[in-house]
């Protein structure tokens, strides 16, 4: 993703992998919903974060529609939010995948 793209106040979310010792960030990366017909940043709100020594996984619920790993917007069925679920590698620079209830 290059931008969070144009809305109106959504909420997005913020990762960053984050030295201990001085508080420097080594990387970070965001998190949003979009819509799809109009391109429009829409809220996603973090849940929960696991960490398995590898991977980072991040539990979330998105509003219409969560992202897949490409960053295009799921099709999505039902109403939102939808409890969406991205995993990613442990630097932070890739989504290994994306998923959300009811949207493909």
């Amino acid at each position: 993703m290059s931008s969070y793209g144009s809305g109106g106040g959504p909420k997005v979310a913020v990762i960053a992998r984050i030295n201990p010792a001085n508080g420097e960030v080594y990387y970070a990366t965001f998190l949003s919903a979009k819509k799809a017909d109009d391109g429009k940043t829409n809220s996603l709100v973090v849940n929960t974060l696991s960490w398995n020594g590898t991977n980072l996984t991040v539990q979330a619920k998105s509003w219409w529609t969560p992202r897949r790993a490409n960053t295009n917007s799921m099709n999505c069925s039902g109403s939102s939010p939808y409890q969406y679920t991205v995993i990613f590698t442990g630097d932070l620079t890739t989504v290994n995948s994306a998923s959300a209830n009811t949207c493909s």
